[in-house]
């Protein structure tokens, strides 16, 4: 009796310590603009990865690839969990694809919000504003590089806090990207 005490026990703290990578939150309370509609597939996300143990008050916004027309989970959950096991907080992202009739610019309205989010929020996820970072592999290392030549300062009267934020990152890691167009492209 004991023992199975002890493996239900490690079993939920499994769940407890797993529990922080499945709370995914909404990029816009109110629905994201220009949204096609209300599935899944038209809500951009963020999925926090907070370190186990120290954090070191850095953050990075991870962008998965997947070409556009999907999310590779190893390109973004697994980065996460590494990331955190060395004490930065991590966000992934799940923009909107071009598999779900998404088109430039709206990938890069919703890496600019994640990364605005995130700043606005550093206070109480105990980050330093000024380490933030974007990642992104394949298609999506082509958002981050995106993100990282066509940053704005935000917008100082704007009705949302959020979008007062800059989303200027202050660091990125581009893993493999597509960053190279015609005939070059996957050469």
């Amino acid at each position: 009796m004991k023992s199975l005490l002890a493996l239900a026990f490690a079993a939920f703290s499994t769940l407890l310590v797993n529990a922080q990578s499945t709370n995914s939150f909404p990029l816009w309370a109110d629905g994201a603009p220009g949204a096609k509609g209300t599935d899944a597939k038209d809500i951009p996300t963020l999925t926090p990865f907070f370190p186990k143990g120290e954090a070191n008050g850095a953050a990075m916004v991870i962008c998965p690839g997947g070409g556009y027309g999907g999310l590779a989970d190893h390109e973004g959950k697994d980065y996460a969990l590494f990331l955190s096991d060395h004490g930065v907080t991590c966000f992934v992202l799940k923009y909107r694809l071009g598999s779900a009739g998404y088109r430039h610019p709206i990938m890069l309205q919703d890496v600019s919000r994640a990364l605005r989010l995130v700043r606005a929020r550093a206070g109480e996820w105990k980050l330093d504003a000024h380490r933030i970072g974007i990642m992104g592999s394949s298609a999506g290392g082509h958002l981050a590089s995106t993100l990282l030549t066509h940053f704005d300062a935000g917008k100082a009267d704007a009705a949302d806090p959020i979008d007062r934020e800059s989303s200027r990152p202050d660091v990125g890691i581009l893993c493999y990207p597509v960053i190279t167009m015609g005939e070059k492209t996957h050469a």
